[in-house]
């Protein structure tokens, strides 16, 4: 049994099995207040009239690379939306991946792309580098990965 108390009311007592069964929403009053917050700020209130991208594809293996070499591979992508895309962001967490992106609006049904540069300098074995782009479309992030293995020329094997 649970009391609710409401202004200007006198005490109500509600009978539920099972709070979180029969509110599903409820799972997000365990996260922090700062993750709760963030989370309700990349909902829109329209999901449905929103840009929406569409890309050829959202993984990219460039195989083996010396160790030194920049890595360059453009994400091919459509505005399959109602409205036009606005690209606000594509970043990476790590300051070897760097990308250039539209800074105008990409009208619907038009085709654009995201230039994704990986430099392997410090870098060896195996790397997956995942660029996030933060744009008006539900989800407000959208992720591209890079992924492959960077190998020192100078080793003979």
């Amino acid at each position: 049994m649970f009391t609710i108390l409401a202004c200007a009311s006198e005490p109500k007592t509600v009978k539920s099995q099972n709070i979180e069964e029969t509110n599903p929403a409820l799972e997000l009053f365990d996260a922090p207040v700062g993750a709760l917050k963030e989370k309700l700020d990349t909902i829109p209130e329209d999901t449905v009239n929103i840009a929406k991208m569409k890309f050829e594809a959202t993984e990219f293996d460039f195989g083996k690379v010396n160790k030194g070499t920049k890595v360059e591979h453009v994400f091919k992508f459509e505005n399959v939306g109602k409205v036009p895309l606005t690209i606000t962001g594509a970043r990476s967490t790590c300051g070897c991946t760097v990308s250039e992106w539209p800074e105008e609006p990409v009208a619907v049904g038009a085709k654009n792309q995201i230039k994704v540069i990986f430099d392997t300098s410090n870098k060896r074995g195996r790397q997956e580098k995942s660029v996030m782009i933060t744009a008006n479309t539900y989800p407000a992030i959208t992720k591209v990965k890079l992924k492959g293995k960077v190998v020192n020329p100078y080793i003979i094997k």
